[in-house]
């Protein structure tokens, strides 16, 4: 009784050795991606008297950008609102327009009811709801003659600038949305590893003794688990290409404005490297599950006769496969370190002089 507790307390040591082994593993490998953009938003607001003949009439641009890497804000929804301090109807719902060819600037002409002191709230909804920010400012709207000097000066410069520090809101989406996939993501990943862990322990070590129905168990779950993995990995993948790219979705799927990036070819030439690996680990996950079926069928000994039971050493194929498997794990590490070393290059690209 003591020799079979002895043999039940040191598996139980070799698997959670095992276990933790495959976890601290999978973790390292896990892909961590840098925040695209952040929730920080810098708005520059221009107040332009639109016309000298309609006073109350103000002509806004709004130009908007992240405030971490300063790439503009484009397919966003911009609306002003604006409540008078001495009272009387507001003005609300007012949308502008981007300018077409000039990504982050938007403009919109508000016509006010009377003269007097408006506070003007500005907007700003996220493309493909990503966030929403508002923030505002005050705007004196005053009857006053504009000399032929001042509407020279208008026609080239706003009359005020207003600039605005804006941070969109923590949401149900994207931002709940984003914290469940990667828990998805990185639960998936570690569910790989540690299967293709256990079977390289396998190809390397054989099938201990004491263990004979470890191979029947390990064929039964390994396509299941390591090929659901897989296909989460692939879907949330796919998600960070359009919200986790150096661009704002779409992301890698507006491949030219990836190109137009610094560092943008290479960028989009690493991150391809990670759906050919995805293909890769797949088909050696299908052909280990396969090779795994020879050994699923060896007979089960019970007893006292299990202990003193032989290892039963793996075909060479096995090995192969399993080594494999490790390899593309490898590529695909590197290949992560460097699209990351990439995403921050193309960011810091935007503050180098256009001859660096």
């Amino acid at each position: 009784m003591r020799v079979a507790g002895n043999i039940r307390t040191v598996r139980l040591a070799a698997w959670t050795a095992l276990v933790l082994a495959l976890f601290v593993a999978a973790w390292m490998l896990l892909p961590e991606k840098a925040v695209a953009h952040g929730k920080e938003l810098h708005a520059t607001v221009s107040s332009l008297l639109a016309d000298k003949d309609h006073p109350l009439t103000r002509l806004y641009r709004v130009t908007v950008v992240y405030a971490g890497d300063l790439d503009p804000v484009d397919n966003a929804k911009v609306t002003l609102s604006a409540a008078r301090d001495e009272g009387g109807p507001g003005v609300s719902g007012i949308e502008l327009t981007e300018i077409s060819g000039a990504a982050g600037v938007y403009v919109g002409e508000v016509e006010y009811t009377r003269f007097g002191t408006w506070n003007v709230t500005v907007r700003i909804n996220g493309p493909l709801g990503q966030g929403e920010a508002e923030s505002g400012f005050t705007d004196d709207v005053r009857p006053r003659p504009v000399t032929a000097a001042e509407e020279e000066s208008l026609a080239f410069e706003a009359e005020r600038v207003m600039r605005l520090q804006l941070f969109f809101k923590f949401g149900w989406w994207p931002d709940v949305v984003n914290v469940v996939l990667r828990v998805l993501h990185s639960s998936a990943a570690i569910a790989y590893f540690a299967m293709t862990g256990l079977v390289l322990f396998i190809a390397l070590a054989g099938i201990p003794a004491g263990w004979p129905k470890l191979a029947t168990d390990l064929h039964r779950i390994f396509i299941p688990v390591t090929v659901g993995s897989l296909l989460v990995l692939g879907g949330s993948g796919m998600y960070s290409a359009a919200f986790d790219s150096p661009t704002s979705a779409p992301g890698l799927y507006d491949i030219q404005a990836i190109l137009d990036l610094p560092y943008g070819e290479a960028y989009l030439g690493a991150f391809l490297v990670k759906p050919l690996a995805w293909l890769a680990l797949i088909y050696l996950a299908v052909r280990i599950g396969h090779e795994l079926k020879g050994y699923a069928s060896f007979p089960i000994v019970g007893g006292a006769a299990t202990i003193a039971m032989p290892a039963v050493r793996v075909t060479p194929r096995l090995k192969q496969l399993a080594l494999a498997n490790v390899g593309v794990g490898v590529v695909l590490v590197v290949d992560i370190a460097l699209v990351i070393y990439l995403h921050y290059l193309s960011h810091l690209g935007v503050f180098l002089p256009p001859a660096l």
